[in-house]
């Protein structure tokens, strides 16, 4: 039988004593032991060490990383509780035989070492050899025998340090499953590091790694199954020798392999995209709701009562000196209301019917127009006074925004689009960014400004629909119990099908959900219809008009809720109107306020600013600014600037001047900044338009629309006139949504306008281009008349007859030498009535008798329609050439 030989850890502080053991293991075909010789010297007795080192396993809970902190508080609790339970066992009877050497903590592997010393062997000298086993069986039995309350400490989970222990405390070195076994010496086979190895608990696997160098033999892996059973082996076999070979333990970290994880990182550019859309489905599922609520809260104000009592119950708890402040703003809040910029006067036809539209089922758009300053939010806010739900969008202030994040924040708050992620934007990009560049596809999360701005517009509609369909599902519950209620007077109980239930009451209910969100809103009352109001609509153009339109196109033809527009651009009702085309638009064209109006607005204001003393009465003050008020008419801005005037110290004559010649420059500055249209301007009107617009309204003093449209500079082209109408220089008047008359676009102009007409060289220069751009018309013409002419093969004739002299390159040319066939007939029926003479009227030749009876009236149409527009080709040079010379000559 082979003996294994094991050297015993010592504690010394000078030179250590040898002591050698003898372990007998299971297979005796390997020798385990301390060193080479198996020997160890024990010659100094001064330096008493321990005769057997023992590790108790189990005692703490292993800590895995540095991040377990919950084990680590743990062990430092149990610490005391354990080494307190170590030395009372050395405190009984066993201590007359064992001394307690020391005790080192391993609470990191879960257990702790102990050093002892057998009291019964004094004599060093007299003994070669220590069998440390024999020591540790002792113990065991005399803790047994003496202290059977400790003895379960040696029973399972007690093992012999065979090798030299390792005293370490590094903070990033834990126990794994994993040990490299690295060997100094000659190489070991696999049954021999299992042998070793095998009592300490079952492996998983032994595995030689790669060689680390020359000199040393390739070491092991070994994978047990219990960490603990690593931490053991750590502990008890660190430096022993197996079979002449030293070797080392160290814990190797275990790095988990995931399927999943590695399939994931061989397949980012599929998994990636697929990942971050899951993402963004998961938070809008999580915030859409959120955010619904929100707006609906926004649009049927359920918590307004409620804030309102709270706020008052705060208000009778504050301070004296603080309600008596807000006391102050509260009268400061009344005496602007009553202030004379509120005492325009509304005209009451247009707020009752805008009343009796809000009353009928949601069918149509609805716009307000008007221009500025006439009242037109007063009409929707007396109009909105009974209606229980209302929310406005001020698409004046989100075109005056200064960038999309801006606007879209805004457009937020006013819909109460909450919780709203500002730079939710900009992450987005950037996640775009990163996904193409790391899969190199686009990821299509890349979204445009509009998207974002219909987004939260899709959110209001979604709400609005929320609201309808639980008001529809309300009446629905109640027709039904009324019939339930009706059913058991009669005794009989019937349950009804939601078709059978659609006629009940003269109200025709749909319960299919589809059928409530799109069908008509006749059952539910008119008071709760939502209303949306879009104010300043395109007064400034904004960015998402297109956008909006659609939307609110699209809340109407679901019936969710009625749509107002209030603007002051008229030009917008076509795009209103052609968004729904089989709907007509519903619109309401305010006028300037009569001279009624205007009078005591500039009386009041005058009085309010104590210039009209309160002697003076409104028939005296009325004589006096009577005739200046009425060309300035009811525009509050022109009102405004005219009391201003006044109150410069200037008669009403005088202001009335300084009103017109403010008008006449504003006029000029949009008349005379550009001749022609381009592409970089947004106008598509001519000085030549404007010029016949102002000519004909200083003439007529109103135009039939029509008539404008049809004309020569305008040829149709209403883009032109809505243009106009948008920069303030006309007012177009509507019958039943059709536009009929052109007025001056506010009512001082009409005077502003003659006075330009007076001015002679601004005149006779807008003549000049106002002739100019209708000779270029003509002239167009008259080349689209040659042309045709020429596919008839009207020139090819006169050449292959011998008229070259009559093949012309011009126009002028051309119309000169037909001439002739024009007037022949003249000729003729002159020789035969007013020549009694036998010579005849020379016959000028007839080339229309020569082409097919199918095509002569068309090409003799031709010939008649150049001769006109030569004529009016000519009148336009000699216009051109007069206005040019009086010009000139200035």
């Amino acid at each position: 039988m082979l003996r294994h030989f094991v050297k015993t850890p010592f504690i010394a502080q000078k030179q250590p004593f040898l002591v050698t053991n003898r372990i007998h293991l299971r297979n005796n075909s390997i020798r385990v032991s301390t060193n080479k010789d198996s020997k160890i010297d024990f010659n100094a007795s001064n330096n008493l060490s321990y005769h057997a080192a023992i590790f108790l396993s189990d005692l703490y809970v292993i800590r895995r990383s540095k991040f377990d902190f919950v084990t680590y508080f743990y062990n430092r609790y149990k610490k005391s509780s354990v080494e307190g339970e170590i030395k009372n066992l050395f405190k009984t009877q066993i201590s007359k035989k064992f001394e307690l050497i020391e005790l080192e903590n391993r609470i990191r592997d879960g257990g702790m070492r102990i050093y002892i010393k057998d009291k019964t062997i004094e004599d060093t000298s007299t003994q070669d050899t220590i069998n440390p086993i024999s020591v540790f069986e002792e113990l065991k039995n005399d803790t047994k025998n003496v202290a059977p309350d400790s003895f379960h400490l040696f029973t399972k989970n007690a093992f012999l340090v065979e090798g030299e222990p390792f005293k370490e405390d590094i903070m990033s070195f834990f126990p794994s499953r994993l040990i490299k076994i690295s060997v100094f010496g000659t190489d070991l086979r696999e049954e021999e590091v299992f042998e070793a190895f095998r009592k300490y608990g079952r492996i998983m696997s032994i595995k030689k790694g790669p060689e680390e160098s020359k000199d040393t033999p390739k070491p092991f892996f070994v994978t047990f199954q219990q960490v603990n059973s690593a931490s053991v082996a750590f502990n008890c076999l660190y430096g022993v020798y197996i079979n002449d070979s030293k070797v080392c333990i160290n814990y190797v970290p275990i790095v988990k392999r995931n399927v999943l994880i590695e399939w994931i990182n061989m397949h980012t550019r599929f998994v990636l995209p697929i990942a971050i859309a899951a993402l963004i489905a998961a938070l809008y599922a999580a915030f859409e709701p959120v955010r619904q609520w929100y707006i609906i809260n926004k649009i049927t104000g359920r918590f307004r009562f409620m804030l309102k009592r709270i706020a008052e119950f705060f208000c009778k708890m504050m301070p004296n000196w603080l309600a008596f402040r807000i006391q102050n703003m509260r009268v400061m809040e009344t005496r602007a209301l009553s202030s004379p910029k509120n005492l325009w006067n509304i005209e009451n036809p247009h707020e009752e019917k805008l009343k009796q539209l809000l009353e009928s089922s949601p069918d149509s758009l609805i716009l307000i127009s008007g221009p500025r300053g006439v009242g037109k939010m007063e009409v929707v806010l007396e109009a909105l006074e009974n209606k229980k739900y209302a929310l406005e969008i001020d698409a004046g202030k989100l075109a005056q925004a200064s960038g999309f994040t801006e606007r879209i924040e805004m457009l937020a708050s006013m819909v109460g689009y909450k919780p709203y992620f500002a730079s939710s934007y900009q992450f987005t990009l950037l996640l775009d960014k990163l996904l193409s560049s790391t899969t190199g596809q686009k990821s299509g999360l890349e979204n445009t400004p509009s998207s974002w701005f219909t987004d939260i517009l899709d959110t209001t509609a979604l709400a609005l629909d929320t609201i309808r369909f639980n008001q529809i599902t309300e009446i629905k519950n109640n027709i039904n119990k009324e019939n339930k209620l009706k059913n058991k007077g009669k005794g009989k109980l019937s349950i009804y099908s939601s078709k059978n239930t659609s006629e009940i009451g003269n109200r025709s209910i749909d319960t299919d959900e589809e059928s409530n969100l799109s069908g008509s809103s006749s059952t539910i009352p008119s008071s709760d219809i939502p209303v949306i109001v879009i104010s300043h609509f395109m007064d400034p153009p904004m960015e998402f008009s297109e956008e909006l339109i659609k939307w609110a196109a699209r809340i109407v033809t679901n019936g969710s809720a009625h749509v107002v527009f209030t603007s002051s651009n008229s030009s917008i009702y076509r795009d209103l109107q052609q968004i729904i085309p089989q709907k007509s638009l519903n619109m309401i064209t305010l006028g300037d306020a009569p001279l009624e109006s205007s009078l005591p607005y500039v009386y009041n204001r005058l009085r309010f600013a104590k210039h009209v003393d309160s002697t003076t009465d409104m028939i005296e003050f009325s004589e006096m600014h009577s005739e200046a008020l009425k060309p300035i008419g009811g525009r509050q801005n022109d009102l405004d600037y005219y009391v201003q005037e006044i109150l410069r110290g200037k008669t009403a004559a005088e202001s009335l001047e300084s009103a017109v010649w403010r008008a006449v420059t504003e006029i000029k500055k949009l008349s005379m900044s550009f001749d022609q249209p381009s592409q970089s301007s947004s106008k598509s009107w001519t000085s030549a338009q404007f010029w016949y617009m102002i000519s004909n309204l200083v003439e007529n003093g109103k135009i039939d629309y029509n008539k404008v449209r049809l004309s020569t500079v305008f040829d149709g082209n209403d883009t032109a006139i809505l243009d106009l109408q948008a920069s303030g220089l006309i007012s177009v008047l509507y019958d039943y949504g059709t536009p009929s008359e052109i007025l001056p676009g506010r009512p001082i102009y009409a005077q502003a306008f003659s006075e330009l007409l007076d001015l002679k060289v601004f005149s006779s220069t807008m003549q000049y281009y106002y002739h100019k751009e209708c000779l270029a018309i003509e002239t167009s013409k008259l080349v689209k008349i040659e042309k045709e002419l020429g596919e008839l093969g009207f020139f090819e004739f006169q050449v292959s007859h011998g008229y070259e002299d009559l093949q012309v390159s011009t126009s002028k040319k051309m119309v000169d030498a037909l001439s002739s066939v024009v007037t022949a007939p003249v000729k003729f029926l002159y020789w035969i009535v007013g020549s009694r003479n036998s010579e005849k009227v020379p016959q000028e030749p007839n080339f229309t008798k020569f082409f097919s009876p199918q095509i002569q009236p068309r090409i003799q149409f031709l010939l008649n329609k150049a001769e006109g527009l030569q004529k009016k080709i000519d009148n336009h040079n000699n216009e051109m050439s007069k206005t040019l010379k009086y010009v000139e000559s200035q």
